[in-house]
């Protein structure tokens, strides 16, 4: 499963007092749904690999906030 962040989640993420992604995070984020592996993201940044990984599963969990954050908006709505 790819998480596509958009300048739109970003302003959402933002307009919430939510974590928004750092530079490198939007980098990789944007690096990664061009359909770059971790290796090739790690080469290209001069990142370790593990670095790399570090900050696609904090994406992921901002993600995952995020999600959760709209959920909860919409039972509000109902």
């Amino acid at each position: 499963m790819r998480i596509i962040i958009t300048n739109q989640t970003r302003y959402y993420l933002t307009g919430n007092n939510i974590p928004i992604l750092t530079h490198t995070e939007r980098i990789i984020n944007d690096l990664r749904n061009a359909g770059k592996s971790k290796k090739e993201i790690s080469q290209e940044l001069n990142l370790s690999p593990q670095t790399v990984r570090l900050h696609l599963r904090n994406i992921n969990q901002k993600a995952r906030i995020l999600w959760i954050t709209n959920t909860e908006a919409r039972r509000e709505e109902t």
